[in-house]
């Protein structure tokens, strides 16, 4: 059963426009998501209200609400935009997984020792401060004190049937809040619980920053189907410390590092 987040309600409507209708593909939906999702915020008003120009099913009573998601649209200029994939460019892409390229800024973990190398951390990127900053005074201070030491490019393209398969960012190290900036066009990120037969949609407009935390960081798993991604899409993604892991020795020296806005790319 498949649900749509809306990011003015706050709680995902059960839906079923954008299934049964056979003319909407992966991409036809990806972008109808998005205008929906762009529309609504603008008038702030739910994504499936009546004067929304789309024949929509909504039935409140199997709406669901998940704690920590939240997503901006406009977040970025286009200028912005275009200025960030020139220094991202300026720095190798290397191959990942599932069709992915990526580029890497941070402590490099050991996940079965559960420990941190820090000889190539040098800090992030330098067109991150900025960044970083306005993500703090979001309104409803939800990033107020978050504090990112870790930065990760992914470079999404139909071409290479790019994706990500559902999972949990690691618990050890990785704080309670995941924040995305979508870049150069829209997507969706998917949500699905382990023991319900439910996926959750979150639009992710072009220029748009999503946050997961809390019930959808912790008790959902989060991918990006194949389907989803429409065209050549980077994803920027910022990483903070368990409160566990900031508060040791190598917590504090990471935090600093990060601080510095000088990056030298991490090896993966």
């Amino acid at each position: 059963m498949y649900f749509l987040y809306c990011p003015v309600c706050r709680v995902a409507h059960h839906t079923s426009f954008l299934f049964d209708d056979p003319s909407l593909s992966g991409s036809s939906m990806v972008k109808q998501i998005a205008a929906l999702y762009l529309l609504s915020q603008t008038e702030k008003r739910c994504i499936l209200e009546k004067e929304v120009k789309i024949e929509v099913f909504k039935n409140e009573s199997k709406d669901i609400e998940v704690s920590g998601i939240t997503v901006g649209c406009y977040f970025l200029s286009q200028e912005e935009e275009l200025s960030i994939i020139e220094q991202i460019e300026g720095f190798d892409w290397k191959q990942s997984q599932s069709g992915r390229l990526k580029q890497d800024f941070g402590p490099k973990p050991n996940f079965k020792k559960k420990k941190l190398r820090l000889e190539t951390f040098t800090g992030l990127p330098a067109f991150s401060q900025g960044i970083l900053r306005r993500l703090r005074d979001m309104p409803g201070n939800e990033l107020s004190d978050f504090e990112a030491v870790e930065q990760c490019h992914l470079d999404y393209n139909v071409s290479r049937g790019s994706h990500i398969d559902m999972h949990f960012d690691d618990f050890w190290l990785w704080g309670d809040r995941l924040v995305t900036l979508n870049l150069l066009s829209h997507s969706i990120i998917s949500l699905t619980h382990p023991q319900l037969p439910y996926t959750i949609l979150i639009g992710q407009p072009r220029l748009s920053v999503v946050v997961l935390s809390k019930e959808a960081r912790n008790e959902w798993f989060h991918g990006i189907y194949p389907n989803h991604i429409i065209d050549r899409r980077v994803a920027i993604t910022y990483r903070e410390l368990t409160d566990e892991m900031k508060s040791t020795d190598v917590g504090l020296k990471v935090t600093k590092i990060a601080s510095n806005f000088t990056a030298v790319q991490t090896s993966s």
